[in-house]
């Protein structure tokens, strides 16, 4: 059984680095899920199987309960949904499953083989980082695109489907989260030639991030670097809390027309459009919405939107905002569950500083945060590119917490075996002292 174990845990993480990096050398989407089902979902399911007489250990921390809650409550809001498709509750059951094996997944290779974890991230990094020097080959420097910011605005390789995004909002966040992975290995390497190679791989994921035009990518990054710093030094929290603010703020005023706009209540609407590239209007129909009509439950998940902005002449089919999509499908219920869960995972975080897998994964937390901001129109769905940022940290550190409860259960059975012991001895050692008397 162990050596089929091991067998398992080697298959489930070469499924964890095509999880990672297949949006780059993998032709489509569906190819690329179909890939994780073979390669992460199926050997993690019968590694699941191998340890079924544990039953009783699928819940050990407060942390994996609230995650639990939240997303049984998404799949549950499919039951009362107000799209027009079919089937849409049982393609949520899947969905909720899918999150629920893979941060399983993450947490059996970290508690078997914490290594393994490293080295899939650390290939995958190199193999996304090949294919975003690819890119800058085809698309900026052999078509002598412009390097100035927002002027050019890549979103794909250049060859078929390979390395291909939607949009590049969408291509930003995925090297964002890229870049806080490397800059989180950077951190915590020694060995003089990783942190050259980390290094280069953070520059060169920045690099795209810019060159995507993306501006909400850029505050994510950032703010995720000095949170990252943070792990090291714990007590600058507050200076830093300053300067993300301020850098924030200066990095909106330079990227956007604010600074020309005469801010007052007139024209509160106008000037927030400028700020979130108009996204503002959706937020605002969006949560209206659901606060008028369902505002416990929501419209439930996969909810029909359509929201109609005619200044811009444009429609809006989901709200371009993780935390106005999970309020508007979900309710203030969901929306509850949703900060309850991610609120304790930090906590837990920062009692767990001393692990080197939670200080990535706390700054992948704090990208995330902003990527749920900004954009981000799936939470709970199948594998998926913003899996990398929403749910690989979450993963990590229920891990962690999950190891230190098992090693503080270990040692209380050790305490009371040698308490147990010890009584015995004492027994013994009286009744001979009565026989002796």
């Amino acid at each position: 059984m162990q050596r089929f174990r091991a067998i398992l845990l080697v298959w489930l993480s070469i499924g964890l680095f095509v999880q990672l990096s297949g949006n780059m050398w993998l032709p489509s989407g569906s190819s690329h899920a179909a890939q994780i089902n073979l390669w992460f979902m199926l050997p993690c399911l019968l590694l699941l199987a191998t340890y079924a007489n544990r039953f009783t250990d699928v819940i050990k921390t407060r942390e994996e309960l609230f995650i639990v809650l939240f997303i049984l409550w998404f799949v549950i809001s499919a039951l009362w949904t107000t799209s027009d498709k079919s089937g849409v509750f049982n393609k949520y059951v899947r969905y909720g499953a899918y999150v629920l094996v893979y941060l399983a997944g993450i947490t059996l290779i970290y508690l078997k083989k914490p290594k393994y974890l490293l080295h899939s991230i650390d290939v995958a990094m190199l193999v996304v980082a090949i294919g975003a020097i690819i890119t800058f080959y085809l698309q900026v420097f052999g078509a002598e695109a412009s390097l100035s910011y927002r002027e050019t605005r890549i979103h794909e390789m250049g060859i078929g489907e390979f390395g291909k995004f939607s949009t590049p909002l969408q291509s930003a966040n995925y090297f964002g989260a890229f870049t806080i992975l490397a800059f989180g290995r950077l951190l915590n390497e020694n060995n003089k030639v990783k942190v050259v190679i980390f290094s280069l791989l953070t520059f060169i994921f920045f690099s795209y991030v810019f060159l995507t035009g993306s501006r909400g990518p850029l505050v994510g990054v950032v703010f995720a670097i000095i949170a990252c710093l943070l792990t090291l030094r714990p007590k600058l929290i507050l200076p830093a809390c300053l300067i993300s603010i301020t850098s924030i703020i200066a990095l909106i005023v330079l990227t956007t027309d604010v600074s020309s706009l005469n801010i007052n209540p007139e024209n509160f609407d106008s000037v927030m459009a400028s700020v979130t590239s108009d996204r503002w209007f959706v937020w605002e129909k969006a949560i209206a919405n659901v606060l008028a009509e369902r505002p416990v439950i929501g419209f439930g998940a996969d909810a029909h939107m359509a929201f109609y902005n005619p200044l811009i002449n444009f429609t809006y089919y989901h709200p371009h905002s993780g935390f106005v999509l999970v309020t508007y499908e979900t309710g203030l219920a969901g929306l509850f569950l949703y900060v309850l869960s991610m609120g304790s995972v930090i906590i837990a975080s920062f009692k767990l500083l001393n692990v080197q897998h939670v200080k990535i994964a706390l700054g992948l937390l704090a990208f995330s945060f902003i990527a749920m901001l900004t954009d981000v129109h799936k939470v709970v769905t199948r594998p998926h590119e913003y899996w990398v940022f929403l749910w690989l940290p979450v993963g990590l550190i229920l891990a962690a917490k999950r190891e230190r409860v098992m090693n503080a259960d270990d040692s209380s059975s050790s305490r009371q075996v040698k308490s147990e012991l010890e009584y015995s001895y004492e027994v013994e050692a009286k009744k001979k002292q009565i026989t002796q008397d």
